[in-house]
């Protein structure tokens, strides 16, 4: 398979602020490999109060932070989570991996997102325990990468739960290590939806994957943007399928928080 057809379009700390800013930019370390280091930067939003939050790392699509990634770190903000917004990129001078997917590799942003995990965790605005993590198309097989580490792999801690929004699915899903929601429109011709239901654990798992298919919607279902072709593939906003995906992300992690305040 060529390696376009793998990529689907999508994406010492600075300190800690007390007040409800729209968004205040922010830098930690990234994990470093092979003898090498880089320091991340990213945009946090805090909600209204003292904490501690419930916290969210949102990683981008292959064209980066797009104004509709900042759309979903606003709702997150208004249910009551603190959020991150990873610049994968920016720090390694790239603006865009939509035509190589590789030139920030799915395995390098999956490591961003567990150091984006140990810096909120080192806050004490953020309960350690609730710490969630969500991607876009690139960043969405970022998440599946993230949560299929295998043990001796994992540099930290995994995420209390994880949503990947159209991801390029093409390893079997019943090892994650945190439970997962998949929203994938059944129209995408970039990261085909069957992959995705076809890659679905076939018993019972240690975490639930849930796959969600939307009839009619294509790739960047959830982006309330004009139609466009990137890399030869349609992208469409639906907003039937945007609408009840925000319904689904927000039941999603809600259950977690829950269940985690109950085991207090």
């Amino acid at each position: 398979m060529r390696y376009i057809k793998i990529v689907c379009i999508s994406i010492i700390a600075l300190g800690w602020l007390a007040s409800s800013a729209a968004a205040d930019m922010v830098s930690f370390p990234g994990l470093a490999k092979a003898g090498k280091s880089i320091e991340l930067r990213a945009e946090l939003l805090k909600p209204p109060g003292k904490g501690p939050f419930p916290a969210v790392v949102l990683l981008s699509g292959c064209a980066g932070i797009q104004p509709f990634i900042k759309q979903w770190a606003a709702k997150f903000v208004d249910w009551g989570y603190l959020t991150l917004i990873v610049d994968s990129f920016g720090p390694r001078g790239v603006k865009s991996v939509c035509g190589d997917p590789f030139l920030v590799s799915f395995a390098t942003r999956a490591d961003d997102a567990y150091a984006a995990r140990k810096y909120l965790a080192g806050s004490p605005l953020v309960k350690p325990d609730r710490i969630f993590l969500i991607g876009w198309s690139h960043g969405g097989k970022s998440v599946l990468t993230a949560l299929l580490d295998s043990p001796d792999q994992k540099p930290g801690p995994p995420f209390r739960a994880a949503v990947a929004f159209y991801p390029y699915c093409n390893e079997p899903l019943d090892a994650v290590n945190a439970p997962l929601l998949i929203l994938i429109g059944e129209l995408d011709d970039w990261c085909p939806a069957s992959y995705c239901v076809a890659m679905q654990p076939k018993k019972k798992t240690a975490n639930e994957v849930i796959v969600k298919v939307y009839p009619g919607a294509y790739h960047r279902f959830d982006a309330d943007m004009p139609p466009m072709t990137n890399q030869g593939h349609h992208l469409e906003y639906n907003p039937e399928a945007a609408s009840d995906a925000a319904v689904q992300v927000r039941g999603f992690f809600g259950k977690y928080v829950q269940q985690e305040r109950s085991n207090e």
